[in-house]
């Protein structure tokens, strides 16, 4: 049988040596017998994590974010209603959509869960 120059290999158990030359397959056995030092990693230091308040099942949205705007502009107007937060709504730029979910959310934070209708 004519040798091709590829390492000898078993038959009932494949390795690397039936993928690779001889040359290459004795050079890939002296990298992986070196030792590997592992390296310390300094990352940049993260500003503690701030538990954001949970009630009923609903964060309150982390402050700086359009969700948190909204959610000021509703605790500052507490009485309200979805059509009024939606005509704010484009004046700081905010999706009506993202309004009418972020109005709803809050509501169930706050546990109200029915509308009052008024007397």
């Amino acid at each position: 049988m004519r040798s091709l120059g590829y390492a000898a290999t078993n038959s009932t158990a494949f390795s690397s040596s039936m993928l690779y030359p001889v040359a290459i397959t004795a050079r890939l056995a002296s990298l992986s017998a070196a030792p590997v030092k592992p390296e310390k990693v300094t990352t940049s230091s993260k500003p503690p994590k701030v538990e954001q308040e949970e009630r009923n099942g609903v964060k309150r949205p982390n402050a700086g974010g359009a969700c948190a705007a909204v959610w000021a502009w509703l605790d500052a107007n507490p009485t309200a209603t979805l059509k009024e937060a939606k005509a704010a709504a484009p004046a700081h730029g905010w999706n009506a959509n993202n309004v009418s979910c972020e109005f709803y959310a809050r509501r169930k934070f706050l546990g109200i869960s029915k509308t009052t209708a008024p007397n």
